[in-house]
């Protein structure tokens, strides 16, 4: 195409600033190109004249065009945006996009034609009656389709004034179209131009185009001069005809839509598009309804979207108002379908971000209802824009609403980023695993199943069991099969410990499902995988050769010598190989804890060192064995026991003890806070190592009723 620029350039020695594309159609005079208004890519027509190898009678019926062409402005003529004259012999005509009707009369449809007849007709009476014109040139060549599938006049090579002199159509009229007897009969000094000619050239043009027609006042159309039909006799008689045609009654009623009023406009949209739609929308030209109702609906709803009520707007004109724009935005929806992307994307889906982001009620749930429709028209970045403005519909208290959500972001969930479903969108389904509606819960859990392999690592697992055993959990047995299946597609993500822990224990509680025995065979089922992968992994783990080996260990660390260790956790010590015999309560007997129970461990032990070691030279001594003697009141030994509370010494030693009798309490006010007096210190016969025991700088003046308390004091002290 730029190719086909610059020749044009050099042809004419200048150039026109539209973007010429490839021809369409050409005559004797015209060549029609596609081409694009630079300004705004809008698309464009231009006819051509290119008289440098024209004959000169070509020459003058081109500029007759170029001339006449600017004198009437009509709906049902070809609309003109701009003229070129470059020179004499090239001359260019902007108009709106066009083809010619040879391009689409064949398999029309009787009713289109029909429609296209009614229209040129309403043309040619229009140029008579209003404009005193007589076209004089209606041929297959003179009549164009809009983008909109509308008939429309052009060729005005012809065209004269009523009552004057048709010079070019007496004399180059032959040239160009089947000249009616008036003109083939006259010499140019006695014919005037006359609507009868227009009629005579409609009846011939009805006859070759539109055979299946066969109305008695087409014959009259041809007839002779004198008793010819005029053209608005034909509309007149044939209006029962152009009135029952669905096109034309479609077509006249969105003429009309812009000059209605609000009450008016609902009553079309709501009653009267409806039903046009709603039937087989094939008889429809093609063009019609994307050229020409998509446009005026977008409109529609601009003015609709900026209503804002005022103090003197009733409530019924706002409640109008949000009916009709959610009306209108269906069409708008179902319409769209059908566009080409590069339209959709410029007109449609900016109008799709405004809606989502409405607070009307109306409005979401007509987008949602109509989603799967323009779904796979959305490119990934325009449906990560509307999701933020999409999942706001799950916290709407219309269940409706945001089961309609739910299911939309299932549907568009494949395109959302990992941060997206991480960050919102678990959040949002957390939510409707609460949710009073059923099926919502039972979506709920399968869409978190989709979504599994998107959610972070470090929190898959957790996320997964969690949202898993919550359904599980449900009232709704529906939802708990859903689970179910979630536990068996994802058995293989979840490591040996989550089995053994968690995922076992969920699934047995519903071995015993009190409402469906389906949920109990198959959780019994999924039970016997899990637990059979648990025996598999068991299998390959090896058996422990020293059951005490943690025992040892731990008195190794602790400074045990290894001989002693051996010798003191050996099965036959403490009557069992269980490791926890005498040999182990003999350490706690070396706490020194008193007791009747202690007492009699001591007398029965007969055989047990008590190991001790004298730091006072850093060497080891000889073992010894000693007898427990310990006071409750000793509060200044430091080797650490004394200060452990093991949290039996509450009870079992007042089970165990004989009751001592009860000391005179002293007279003197208790102080506790007092250090203990140094007469008071407390000898013990257990001599680990012969360590002298410093004495206490604490001189606390305990009375015998601490003694009872077990050591703890009052509960006035705490």
């Amino acid at each position: 195409m730029d190719f086909l620029s610059k020749t044009l350039q050099t042809l004419t020695g200048s150039s026109i600033p539209y973007t010429l594309k490839e021809e369409v159609w050409h005559n004797q005079i015209w060549q029609l190109f596609d081409a694009i208004n630079p300004k705004d890519n809008s698309p464009v027509s231009v006819f051509q004249f290119n008289g440098a190898n024209k004959q000169d009678t070509y020459k003058v019926l081109a500029t007759s065009s170029f001339t006449n062409s600017k004198l009437v402005k009509y709906p049902g003529l070809v609309s003109i945006i701009d003229y070129f004259e470059v020179s004499k012999e090239h001359l260019y005509i902007v108009t709106e996009r066009v083809k010619p009707l040879s391009a689409v009369l064949s398999g029309s449809s009787k009713d289109y034609k029909v429609f296209g007849i009614n229209s040129i007709a309403n043309s040619l009476e229009f140029l008579n009656s209003k404009c005193k014109l007589v076209h004089c040139n209606l041929s297959v060549d003179s009549v164009f389709v809009s983008l909109e599938g509308s008939w429309k006049l052009f060729g005005f090579e012809l065209m004269s004034g009523v009552g004057n002199m048709a010079k070019n159509a007496v004399s180059y009229g032959r040239n160009l179209i089947d000249l009616p007897e008036e003109l083939v009969n006259s010499q140019l000094c006695n014919y005037e131009a006359s609507p009868q000619t227009d009629s005579y050239l409609l009846g011939k043009f009805i006859e070759a185009n539109v055979p299946q027609w066969t109305s008695p006042t087409i014959k009259r159309l041809t007839t002779k001069f004198r008793s010819r039909l005029s053209l608005e006799d034909f509309l007149v008689k044939n209006g029962p005809i152009f009135d029952s045609n669905i096109i034309i009654r479609f077509n006249e009623e969105l003429n009309d839509v812009k000059v209605l009023n609000s009450h008016d406009k609902l009553g079309f949209f709501k009653h009267n598009l409806a039903e046009y739609l709603n039937g087989d929308t094939s008889v429809y030209p093609e063009g019609l309804i994307a050229n020409k109702l998509l446009p005026e609906l977008v409109s529609q709803y601009d003015q609709l979207s900026r209503f804002k009520p005022s103090v003197n707007t009733t409530p019924e004109e706002t409640t109008q108002n949000q009916e009709l724009l959610s009306i209108v935005l269906n069409f708008i929806l179902k319409i769209c379908m059908n566009l080409p992307s590069s339209e959709f994307n410029t007109k449609i889906v900016p109008i799709i971000k405004a809606s989502f982001g409405s607070n009307d009620r109306s409005v979401r749930l007509t987008l949602l209802n109509n989603l799967s429709g323009y779904r796979p028209m959305l490119s990934n970045p325009d449906l990560q824009a509307i999701f933020p403005k999409l999942v706001v519909g799950i916290q709407d208290s219309n269940f409706i609403i945001r089961e309609l959500t739910l299911n939309a972001i299932n549907s568009i969930v494949d395109v959302l980023t990992d941060k997206s479903v991480n960050q919102d969108l678990l959040k949002v389904l957390a939510k409707c695993q609460n949710d009073p509606k059923p099926s919502i819960r039972t979506n709920t859990i399968i869409l978190i199943i989709k979504i599994s392999g998107r959610i972070y690592k470090n929190s898959r697992n957790n996320v997964l069991i969690t949202a898993l055993s919550k359904s599980l959990k449900d009232s709704f047995t529906p939802c708990k099969m859903a689970a179910l299946r979630g536990f068996e597609s994802l058995e293989s993500d979840f490591s040996i410990d989550e089995v053994c822990n968690k995922i076992l224990g969920i699934l047995a509680t519903a071995l015993m499902d009190p409402k469906s025995s389906k949920v109990r065979n198959e959780s019994g089922r999924l039970f016997k995988v899990y637990f059979n992968r648990v025996e598999s992994q068991a299998t390959n783990l090896g058996d422990e050769e020293d059951e005490e080996l943690e025992e040892k260990e731990f008195l190794a660390k602790n400074g045990t010598p290894n001989e002693t260790v051996k010798k003191d956790v050996a099965p036959g010590n403490g009557g069992s190989g269980s490791g926890f015999g005498w040999n182990l309560m003999n350490k706690f007997v070396s706490s020194g804890v008193e007791g009747q129970m202690n007492n009699e461990i001591n007398k029965s032990s007969s055989t047990v060192n008590l190991i001790a070691t004298n730091n006072s030279n850093s060497a080891r001594n000889t073992p010894t064995i000693a007898s427990v003697t310990h006071s409750t009141e000793d509060l200044t030994i430091k080797d650490g026991w004394n200060e452990f509370d093991d949290g039996w010494g509450g009870v079992e030693d007042e089970e165990l003890e004989k009751p001592k009798p009860r000391a005179a309490k002293s007279t003197k006010p208790v102080n506790t806070r007092k250090p203990i007096s140094s007469n008071r210190t407390k000898t013990s016969t257990l001599k680990l190592g012969h360590k002298e025991k410093p004495v206490s700088s604490l001189k606390l003046n305990l009375v015998d009723d601490d003694q009872e308390e077990g050591g703890w004091g009052g509960l006035d002290d705490w």
